[in-house]
């Protein structure tokens, strides 16, 4: 029985029931499924940078109140907050970028 030429590849019926060759099978969903987690994950960013200065903000209204400053405190926790938002948006991106070079 001779082999099948070294140019054609076996053909073998994946989980969908299509034919695709053997050296693809399983990348279909694969590629895609990535793509489609980084740009989930990018979409949280604007829930980073919008809830974390509302937290920095009303922990310091909360001291403020506390301590009876006038904004001191205040402006202490939005620049927190910014710099935390900041900071996990840096590790976010760096995260995807990894996992989509692997």
């Amino acid at each position: 029985m001779p082999d099948c030429p070294p140019r054609i590849s076996p053909r073998i019926p994946d989980q969908s029931g299509w034919i695709v060759p053997e050296n693809r099978k399983g990348n279909r969903r694969g590629d895609s499924s990535g793509y489609v987690r980084a740009v989930i994950q990018l979409a949280t960013i604007p829930i980073y940078m919008g809830v974390a200065p509302l937290v920095g903000w009303w922990l310091g209204r909360w001291v403020d109140r506390k301590v009876g400053s006038d904004w001191i405190f205040q402006a202490i926790g939005v620049a927190l907050g910014i710099a935390s938002a900041v900071r996990e948006t840096v590790f976010l991106v760096r995260r995807v970028q990894r996992d989509l070079d692997k």
